[in-house]
């Protein structure tokens, strides 16, 4: 048993109350956000002791810090659905705080300089509404197991643990969990060990060394059973609950050659010690990236009869990617979420492409801007880059974060061609890695790679909202495929009357596809590719 993790004696209590200022009536504390942040978190230390059938944690977090001002006086952290018992900094002394508008405000003991170092340990118990989701077994659902996930994207690990939880600073961290014996514990980073700690239970402490915000910090409990494999001296862990383990092995079988390709694509090996996937119960969403430590549905463990028509190879490549886009670079806000989510989802197509082919590749891509286009009807509302807002909506985590922004980053290869493209990736991941990005990062290396202004792109596609709607014809005349593009969408809402785009075009001579790429700079242009003969079809995109 470790003492810090339970109730604080009577006295300590005391001393807690006395130490915390009441509520002001006044107006809510300013923001904390990325504008507003005047110190760098360094590393988190989280001692917690879930109690999974009363849905509560009790908790210890040590924050390492250093200050942005010149002096910080004051440390403010976010902090939801919880309550506070006590405050110290590194030396052992008392620190006053205040518990408002989800802003937890801890007062210094002496100001602290600029680039100069401090901790502070708060004592805590969260009852998290979300941000961890416990499960236990009831009359009416007697099989359900006991067992508790987190989920932190977008801002819910405030809920469990105090800390600065928006995406724009990074920070090592580790976990010391307590939990029943007859429990496993899965987190990020490596298991560094686990120890007795009270009658039928353990503590296992898990550390991760790499930087990465405080969303992508996980915890899973629950009774696993686990698959092993590896890919280049990495561990990889698949587990799932105890009887399904070979399930979860079909289902996680592709992860070494996903990781192959994404280390060789983006230049930049799995940046990780250990690669651990996870199905939970009843999961709120498909996947969750948490760096070395993925969170799964339940929905990817199949067994071989399910396949070829069913596979969770789009989940595990996407949730993958996401290791590199997401964990190693992170976007800076919300507002910049498509270096996310896009990443992530055209990353996957690139993957299919390259092992099932470029048709596997097309009609993906052809079902992602379906997918995109029924979610935005002319005239388009916001493009990928709203105006900056006070509050983080989840409707960002939207079909425009995913589906356009594969889209955004498929047109770009079009334009630049495939060695220019796969250069600028690997130059914005060099450049941008262990750092919180915004688009214009990305337009750098790209104009950098490809050696031209990529400003009009960016403006257009990525700034800009909508898409291009044609109408196409083709004539066959004196030995010329005569090609009509015309755009046709409606300008307005952020949507340009003429896009600047690249169109693949194919039709079939002499048994085999010709392929052309048309380059429109106008509403209206025709295009005369050669051709021995009136071709029976043309194909217009790859995706």
């Amino acid at each position: 048993m470790t003492p810090s993790l339970r109730l604080p004696a009577p006295a300590a209590l005391l001393l807690a109350a006395a130490l915390a200022s009441p509520a002001s009536a006044g107006d809510p504390p300013p923001p904390l956000d990325a504008s507003t942040r005047d110190f760098d978190q360094v590393h988190i230390a989280l001692r917690v002791a879930p109690r999974i059938a009363e849905g509560v944690i009790d908790g210890e977090a040590t924050l390492s810090f250093t200050s942005l001002a010149d002096p910080l006086r004051t440390l403010r952290l976010h902090c939801e659905d919880t309550e506070v018992l006590a405050a110290r900094d590194g030396k052992g002394r008392s620190l006053p705080f205040r518990l408002e508008g989800g802003i937890l405000s801890l007062d210094l003991a002496a100001p602290l300089p600029r680039d100069a170092a401090e901790a502070v340990t708060v004592s805590y118990r969260s009852r998290p509404r979300q941000g961890v989701f416990f499960h236990a077994p009831t009359p009416d659902a007697p099989s359900t197991p006991l067992s508790l996930y987190s989920q932190g994207e977008g801002t819910d690990n405030r809920r469990w643990f105090p800390c600065y939880d928006e995406p724009d600073d990074r920070l090592t961290c580790e976990v010391l969990a307590t939990v029943p014996t007859d429990l496993r514990t899965v987190s990020n980073g490596l298991l560094l060990g686990s120890r007795p700690a009270g009658e039928g239970l353990r503590e296992d402490h898990w550390k991760l060394e790499q930087r990465v915000p405080t969303y992508l910090v996980s915890l899973i409990v629950g009774k696993y059973e686990t698959a092993a494999a590896s890919w280049e001296g990495i561990p990889l862990e698949y587990n799932a609950p105890p009887g399904r383990a070979a399930e979860m092995a079909l289902g996680c079988d592709g992860t070494p050659a996903m990781m192959a390709f994404f280390s060789e694509y983006t230049g930049r090996r799995y940046p990780y010690p250990r690669y651990a996937q996870t199905t939970v119960w009843d999961f709120v969403y498909g996947g969750m990236e948490n760096a070395s430590a993925t969170t799964m549905n339940m929905r990817l463990l199949h067994g071989k009869e399910a396949r070829p028509n069913y596979s969770g190879d789009g989940l595990v490549a996407h949730e993958l990617a996401h290791q590199w886009f997401g964990d190693l670079l992170t976007c800076r806000t919300w507002n910049h979420l498509w270096l996310n989510e896009g990443f992530a989802t055209y990353f996957t197509d690139l993957f299919f492409e390259h092992r099932d082919g470029v048709g596997v590749f097309s009609l993906e891509r052809r079902e992602q801007n379906r997918r995109y286009m029924e979610r935005t009807p002319e005239p388009a509302g916001l493009g990928l880059e709203p105006a900056p807002r006070g509050d983080v909506p989840l409707e960002l985590f939207g079909g425009k974060q995913y589906n356009r922004g594969a889209a955004i980053l498929h047109q770009l290869r079009l334009e630049l061609g495939d060695g220019p493209f796969r250069d600028g990736i690997r130059r914005y991941v060099k450049e941008n890695e262990d750092r919180a990005v915004v688009s214009e990062d990305l337009r750098r290396s790209m104009e950098a790679a490809a050696g031209r202004d990529l400003s009009w792109f960016f403006g257009q596609w990525v700034y800009g909202a909508g898409y291009p709607v044609l109408e196409a014809s083709a004539e066959f005349r004196d030995g010329s495929l005569l090609v009509t593009l015309e755009q046709v969408q409606k300008g307005g809402g952020g949507q340009p009357e003429v896009f600047r785009i690249s169109l693949p075009v194919a039709f079939p001579a002499d048994g085999k596809l010709q392929r052309h790429r048309l380059d429109l700079r106008a509403r209206k242009a025709t295009f005369a590719l050669p051709a021995a003969a009136a071709p029976a079809f043309l194909l217009a995109g790859d995706g």
